[in-house]
């Protein structure tokens, strides 16, 4: 895992962890895993599939939108976007860096 600097959830004003993961199972699917929570409060942990990222969009200063598919339904079968808000200084730094 490679350490991303601290990530806020806008939301909720929590700290956040974002990792990549590979799923075990034989499909191997890589996963984006949003990990809630610090020390002291209780971790919440949901993961999204790499495929069903819509985008990852800079919004203002050190503001970032992510935007991805999330299923309706217990079965998957209908999908709507979700759009989740983060501040984070270090991911700021590095896409000032690509403009």
């Amino acid at each position: 895992m490679t350490k991303i600097g601290k990530i806020k959830q806008l939301e909720y004003q929590q700290q956040v962890k974002f990792k990549f993961i590979r799923e075990k199972s034989e499909e191997g699917e890589f996963l984006l895993q949003i990990t809630t929570g610090d020390q002291h409060s209780t971790h919440k942990t949901h993961k999204i599939l790499i495929a069903d990222i819509d985008s990852i969009e800079p919004i203002q200063g050190t503001r970032f939108e992510l935007r991805y598919l999330k299923a309706q339904s217990y079965f998957g079968k209908q999908k709507s976007v979700k759009v989740e808000s983060y501040d984070s200084k270090y991911l700021a730094d590095i896409l000032d860096c690509y403009e």
